[in-house]
This record gives structure tokens, sequence and C-alpha cells, in this order.
């Protein structure tokens, strides 16, 4: 990733459309609706966020890790990732950021960032203003039950992130993770005829998963031919993904909890 704060620099100048609404809702507000009923004042509050919303470019930082504790941020537009560095530079992806998610929701707010996140596509990210989970807790309390529920997920997430790199086969692993990203892309509208854009390289998926690039390579043609998953030209396809998410649940112990 690049090393520009987007808190402290301006953002790029190139345009990045946001995902469609579907039934008038967008994807941010689909994301929370899922998880809490909010009431129109809430999702009013969630469009005016919206509507702050600057364009980032793929590679830019926009959280830096050790820097002093700054606002939620909100995903309006494509994907980004939270990663650590290590001293002589490899990376290791601890989660990915999908549309309508809030970050950085497991960051201590008395401690500095202990990760960074850095865009992997062209996004749109809002910034949420001083004071907004006292104001929150004050006059949409539903939606900061929302946002607290969202960061739970983002806790059980990196629980399977050690199980997926400390247990799990590269095969197993693989297939967890594009399980719970294909279902996390379903519950905020994003799958169609069991495709969903996923804007990952190889490269990347080692970096989350501690593969080689080669094994990264090996590991999707078994899924492909095994399990109908295939990974090309910038879309994830599941040819039968009740399949996969039921083999999956054999060892993913929280697979129940996600979205169907």
């Amino acid at each position: 990733m690049g090393t520009a704060n987007s808190y402290s620099n301006p953002p790029a100048e190139r345009p990045v459309g946001a995902s469609p609404a579907i039934n008038g809702f967008s994807v941010v507000q689909r994301r929370l609706m899922g998880l809490e009923r909010l009431p129109a004042s809430d999702l009013a509050q969630i469009q005016a966020l919206e509507t702050a919303a600057h364009c980032h470019e793929r590679g830019v930082d926009i959280l830096v890790e050790g820097d002093d504790h700054g606002p939620l941020y909100i995903q309006v537009d494509g994907w980004a990732c939270r990663y650590r560095l290590i001293e002589d530079g490899r990376r290791q992806i601890l989660d990915f950021v999908l549309p309508g998610d809030w970050y950085d929701l497991t960051a201590s707010e008395d401690l500095p960032y202990t990760a960074s996140i850095g865009m992997v596509t062209p996004s749109l990210a809002a910034a949420t203003p001083p004071g907004f989970r006292r104001r929150c807790a004050e006059a949409h309390p539903r939606l900061l039950e929302a946002i607290e529920a969202m960061r739970g997920e983002a806790v059980r997430r990196l629980e399977a992130q050690v199980t997926m790199l400390g247990r799990l086969s590269a095969c197993e692993a693989m297939l967890m993770f594009v399980s719970r990203t294909f279902r996390r892309l379903a519950a905020v509208g994003l799958v169609e005829d069991n495709g969903a854009p996923f804007p990952l390289t190889q490269e990347t998926l080692g970096d989350h998963l501690g593969l080689s690039t080669v094994h990264v390579n090996r590991t999707l043609k078994v899924l492909k031919e095994e399990w109908g998953v295939r990974v090309a030209d910038g879309r994830l396809t599941i040819a039968d993904p009740a399949a996969v998410h039921t083999a999956v649940s054999d060892t993913d112990p929280g697979a129940h909890r996600l979205p169907s």
C-alpha cells in the first residue's frame, strides 16, 4: 500500500461511482439494516454521511498504523483492507473492508491505530464528524447498536483468520474465505447470478491467507475443479453456493451466524 494518509491529505480527484441503490436503499444503509431495524431518522443520518464521501485512489492508506486515533470511516464504494507490515516489508492482511462497512471498529479510541487501512480499489469513503458516537447515543441509539454489531462481526472475522492460518489446509482456508466474502456481499445485494465483484489479486489473497502466489494459484484450481468456485476477471462465481456454505460450516464455528 502507499504511505499517504487521506486523513491529512486531499483525496484523489479521479471519480468513483457509488454502488447503485436497491429498493431505494444505498449499500451502506442495507449493511446496517441487516443488523438492526433502523427508523427513518437514522437512514437520513446515514445518507447525510454518505454525501460527504471522498474519492481515494487504489493503494492509498486512509489510516496508518501508529497514527493517533481519528474518526470512524464508512466505505461507500470499493474495497479496502486492514493490514500490518513487518520490518522486512512483508504484509499480513487482517481483514477486508467491503462496500457498506465501517472502520476502524476494532481500534481503541484511546490508543494509536494498530493497523493500516489501504484501498484495494479506487474507492469512496466518508469520515464521521467529531462527536459522532456521542450524538448517536443521544439521538440515534439503534444506529449505534448496528455499528457495535458490525464491530462484533469484525472481531469474529479476526478469530476466523486465526483459525484459517493456524489449523486449516490451504484449500479449507480459501474455501472458508470465499464463502464468507460471498455471503457478506450477498447481504448488501452485490451478488447476482451466483457471481459477485472480487477485485483481489492472487498476491493479495496470499497476503491474507499466508500463502505464496504459486500456492494460491494451485489452490484456486482445486476449488474450481472440486467446488465450482471460479475467480477470474475481477469476479467470484460459485456454482452451488449452498453446498460451499454447508461444507464450510464443518470447519467454521461462526458460519451459522453469517447472513443467508
